[in-house]
């Protein structure tokens, strides 16, 4: 008796993680390459975290699609409605719908660029070429910016929730402020950068952070920030903006 074929999935991923537990999550390289160490288990992980579509309706029919393997293609998998033939790649709608370099690779390399790998180090790594590495990072960098431009809350809690005083003890809470500025070419003038600044701080010991694109860097734009972002009461400290900011003298923190 020959045993009955077995469907094809609708969905790729059962176990969708929300957005509360992964901010609770923390990752080694360790634990991502066992989680992405296949094509398979890349898109797997993917799906998961919700970072390409976990299902797909077939716009001719309205049915979902199955996924199918597709030898053919880098990922090795597509979705497919064989009613009507209708085939969509894994990747369409996602960052990495663009790319070249498997999802597997593409994963390590987003997280060696988040733990901030030289350039040197992650081509021997991967075996990406440096300009290769440096234009995919150049694209995160970009995304990021435009999110922060169209969401400038959505990186910390709604202001204020940063800082103030420990409840327990009745001990200012330590807030450690940074900025950083990123240039990109402006568009069809390569030789001219946008200068692009971002600031931001994080509440040592818990995971609470803000993060904010500022047009200008100077002490009113920052102060700015810190009243808007970070409660009475809190310790801040940097070791770049402690003078220019007069920290001791802002209304709200000590």
């Amino acid at each position: 008796m020959s045993r009955r074929r077995q469907p094809s999935p609708k969905i790729i991923s059962s176990d969708i993680i929300d957005d509360e537990k992964i901010k609770q999550e923390t990752w080694t390289f360790c634990d991502l390459f066992q989680q992405t160490s296949t094509n398979e288990k890349a898109i797997t992980w993917l799906a998961k975290y919700e970072l390409i579509s976990n299902s797909v309706v077939c716009p001719t029919c309205g049915n979902p699609c199955t996924v199918n393997g597709y030898q053919k293609g880098i990922d090795g998998k597509r979705w497919r409605c064989p009613k009507h033939n209708y085939c969509r790649s894994i990747r369409k709608g996602s960052f990495f719908e663009n790319s070249r370099l498997s999802l597997t690779t593409f994963i390590w390399l987003m997280y060696m660029w988040s733990r901030e790998y030289f350039h040197s180090e992650i081509a021997h790594e991967s075996t990406v070429s440096k300009k290769s590495t440096i234009d995919l990072f150049c694209l995160i960098r970009e995304l990021l910016e435009r999110f922060l431009e169209d969401h400038p809350t959505e990186l910390g809690a709604y202001p204020p929730e940063i800082g103030g005083f420990d409840l327990q003890s009745g001990e200012p809470k330590v807030v450690e402020i940074d900025v950083t500025t990123h240039f990109k070419p402006t568009p069809n003038e390569k030789k001219h950068m946008k200068r692009f600044c971002v600031f931001g701080g994080i509440e040592r010991g818990t995971d609470k952070c803000f993060l904010v694109p500022i047009e200008h860097q100077n002490k009113d734009a920052f102060e700015a920030a810190i009243i808007r972002w970070i409660l009475p009461g809190t310790h801040i400290v940097s070791d770049i903006w402690t003078e220019p900011l007069q920290i001791d003298q802002i209304q709200q923190v000590i």
